[in-house]
């Protein structure tokens, strides 16, 4: 039998409810020799509020989050090798955090019974959770939070994109495209 039990968890509310379903059969299995809890690896968290999700999800289940792991295009590069994110770039940055990980979880003595949610208390916090995130989606820090991250160093944009123009710049590249191929 596992000594430990960890599940691998991102901010995504599937990911979130499979997690509280694992939970739920550690605590239905716990009194009769099952496998007992150890910690949620949380997993693509790169935005804080990813992290607040996942922090918050924990706090409700009286779960501990064993590491928050970023999502990174060297895992990807590496996959796309064949090779492990240690064997790819044993000197990169993710596998420090895998590194950390393992000692984390070599070292970690912490089992315990998790409080999972029931359907409708998950269907709440779930909802709680979406009206937070609509109500941050426009003002002027999240769209920054977004722009830094996805392009670090670029300077805010706080207008929306107009979509007419994006459309009509898709369609002219298209038809240059086209040309250039001799369609």
């Amino acid at each position: 039998m596992a000594e430990q039990v960890y599940t691998v968890s991102s901010s995504d509310f599937m990911a979130i409810y499979a997690a509280n379903n694992l939970f739920k059969g550690i605590k239905k299995f716990a009194n009769n020799g099952g496998a007992l809890f150890s910690g949620i690896i949380a997993n693509s968290t790169n935005l804080p509020v990813q992290e607040e999700i996942v922090e918050d999800f924990a706090s409700r289940t009286k779960t501990t989050i064993a590491e928050f792991i970023p999502r990174s295009l060297t895992v990807t590069k590496c996959e796309l090798e064949g090779k492990t994110v240690i064997e790819g770039t044993p000197e990169s940055e993710q596998a420090d955090a895998y590194r950390d990980l393992a000692k984390k979880v070599l070292s970690n003595r912490s089992r315990y019974v998790p409080s999972p949610l029931d359907v409708d208390q998950l269907k709440e916090w779930a909802e709680s959770w979406s009206d937070r995130l609509l109500e941050q989606r426009d003002t002027p820090q999240h769209v920054k939070c977004e722009l830094e991250c996805v392009v670090p160093g670029a300077e805010p944009i706080y207008t929306k994109p107009d979509v007419r123009k994006a459309i009509a710049l898709k369609a002219t590249t298209t038809k240059e495209t086209a040309k250039a191929r001799g369609a």
